[in-house]
């Protein structure tokens, strides 16, 4: 049995939610270039972790490596299968400071386009919100996986679109759509 959610106001965490949106958006985008292609763009989205969020394993020049959104530290961290670890306060500006050091720590490892934002700025981290934030992402990840287990036919990753930041399941059942 999980404990009651406290609420998560907008208001109260928009600077927190536009600042891990971007940071999203950067690491969707190596997940998307790095990542075999999966029909219904499921090869794309971050997938929910204990800490964070994550790209999941991707593949690099020399093996593999991970990025990881870690909302209870707040901190980007890349994994590489060599041993190896890179960390990035999430405090960084993705659209400036933050994303010029992913792409140095990245150069080593894949080569990828990172998206530039047309504003520079966005909100700073709250570090409690954040971690606010990982409770309610989830909580709503164990709500889909249950619903997962019940449902007939093709069912999606559970995922984080990271364009639109909006977890998200899809359900195929296979029924024709009238017309």
């Amino acid at each position: 049995m999980s404990a009651p959610l406290s609420p998560l106001r907008l208001a109260e965490w928009r600077a927190t939610r536009d600042r891990l949106h971007r940071w999203a958006r950067l690491c969707g985008a190596v997940r998307r270039q790095r990542s075999p292609h999966r029909k219904h763009w499921w090869h794309i989205g971050l997938i929910p972790g204990a800490r964070g969020l994550t790209t999941g394993p991707f593949a690099t020049a020399m093996g593999s490596a991970e990025l990881e959104l870690d909302l209870q530290h707040g901190e980007l961290v890349l994994i590489v299968d060599d041993g190896s670890s890179w960390r990035l306060p999430l405090s960084a500006d993705p659209g400036g400071e933050g994303r010029a050091a992913l792409r140095a720590a990245l150069d080593a490892h894949a080569m990828v386009e990172l998206p530039a934002f047309a504003d520079n700025t966005c909100g700073e981290l709250d570090l409690a919100a954040g971690r606010a934030y990982l409770r309610v992402l989830l909580t709503v990840d164990r709500a889909f996986r249950a619903l997962q287990a019940e449902l007939p036919g093709e069912v999606s990753p559970i995922q984080l679109w990271p364009h639109h930041f909006d977890l998200a399941v899809s359900w195929l059942s296979g029924r024709a759509v009238p017309g």
